[in-house]
């Protein structure tokens, strides 16, 4: 589209705002909406995914300043390391790996974690904006985020027990399906090839950590508190899954640097198409899955 000259770059930076502040957080309104969230708080796969998240946030927030000097780039790598894309890649290969009914176990796991994956991604990226960090001005942006905001509506209309009707429960579903497809799309607008080999060194540090790293350092010590078989299956499908799409509209919205947290998104589902394989062979053949 690029190509035939239907948008340019200040076109799609207006539909990548449109996307954020419209289509994204009815996205995470209807996830956190729609999950049963006595469920969700069950389980030790649950316990697992929250420790290890909160050990993907705080180790990366520690090294990667000593690792990188652009500030801007900063956040973004550590939104890379953190950040999976466990909603599209995560369940459909936890079906495929351990069978339908563990697939349901996955989507409990999604629904507890990805609202705290938008929170600390706004947190992050607010944190690592440039300059003095300023914590009333990063509080108002956390609070005024669009995701924030669509996740706050939801925790509270759970909470009240206040029911959407179906047909606007219906037409919010359906508008938050807009969300991915339309963000590939304005990616794929956005992203410059010849500006890759100017991310080389950063772009390494996400695409090592996230899909080989992370992967290693969280399967080992799943295997050494004892999951085994569909559960360890299920963490393996929500491990090593690449860099979520979200968090390149985030980026390039909250003034990290977006051609590099574009090329985090293409350049790990890319690799993930080998890595992902060789976890799921590794542990096939020692007899853990």
């Amino acid at each position: 589209m690029r190509i035939k000259g239907l948008w340019d770059d200040p076109f799609i930076a207006r539909l990548n705002g449109i996307v954020f502040k419209t289509f994204f957080p009815m996205h995470i309104f209807i996830s956190i909406y729609q999950t049963d969230l006595a469920t969700a708080v069950n389980g030790p796969l649950l316990v697992f995914m929250l420790a290890f998240l909160a050990f993907e946030i705080v180790v990366p927030w520690l090294l990667v300043p000593h690792m990188e000097s652009d500030c801007k780039k900063q956040g973004v790598i550590i939104q890379g390391l953190f950040r999976a894309n466990i909603l599209l890649f995560g369940i459909p290969i936890t079906a495929s790996l351990c069978g339908q009914q563990y697939a349901g176990t996955a989507a409990v796991l999604v629904g507890a974690v990805v609202p705290i994956y938008n929170v600390m991604a706004v947190v992050v990226l607010e944190a690592f904006r440039g300059g003095k960090p300023n914590l009333r001005k990063m509080a108002h942006g956390v609070a005024t985020n669009p995701l924030i905001l669509g996740a706050v509506v939801a925790v509270l209309l759970m909470l009240l027990q206040i029911d959407l009707s179906a047909p606007v429960e219906k037409a919010v579903a359906d508008m938050a399906k807009i969300t991915t497809p339309l963000s590939m799309v304005i990616l794929g607008g956005s992203f410059h090839f010849s500006q890759v080999r100017h991310n080389a060194r950063p772009l390494s540090i996400i695409l090592l950590g996230r899909l080989v790293v992370l992967p290693a350092i969280g399967l080992a010590v799943a295997v050494w508190l004892g999951f085994r078989g569909p559960e360890l299956g299920v963490l393996l499908s929500l491990l090593t899954v690449p860099v979520a799409v979200s968090s390149f509209t985030m980026a390039q919205q909250m003034g990290g640097d977006g051609e590099l947290a574009g090329q985090a998104v293409v350049f790990s589902a890319l690799g993930s198409i080998v890595t992902i394989f060789f976890w799921i062979f590794s542990f096939k053949q020692l007899g853990l899955i």
